[in-house]
């Protein structure tokens, strides 16, 4: 693994989009202590808010509620991080998102 990231890691990305969730979360669970020792708000709020909406679609895909309770938790730490870095409108949708889930 690489030993930074700009965000979350690009190859998430190519997994939502094909809608591989379980090995979406399967990179995002591998990359998530470097996100929890980063100092930066605004990257641990992207990667949090990556996270529920990974957790989102395997609960929509799966029908399982765990994945609701988990994305929603999710949902709070990205709003957390995203107030504590000033970012205002990424916390007004990460809460928008957080109550359609």
């Amino acid at each position: 693994m690489a030993s930074t990231f700009d965000d979350p890691p690009h190859s998430v990305l190519v997994e939502v989009s094909s809608k591989d969730y379980l090995n979406a979360l399967r990179i995002l669970t591998e990359a998530s202590a470097f996100f929890q020792t980063s100092s930066s708000h605004a990257l641990k709020g992207k990667f949090h808010n990556q996270l529920a909406i990974v957790l989102n679609n395997l609960s929509k895909e799966t029908h399982r509620e765990d994945y609701t309770d988990r994305a929603l938790i999710e949902y709070a730490a990205a709003s957390f991080h995203f107030e504590q870095a000033g970012h205002t409108r990424y916390r007004a949708r990460t809460f928008a998102f957080g109550k359609m889930a």
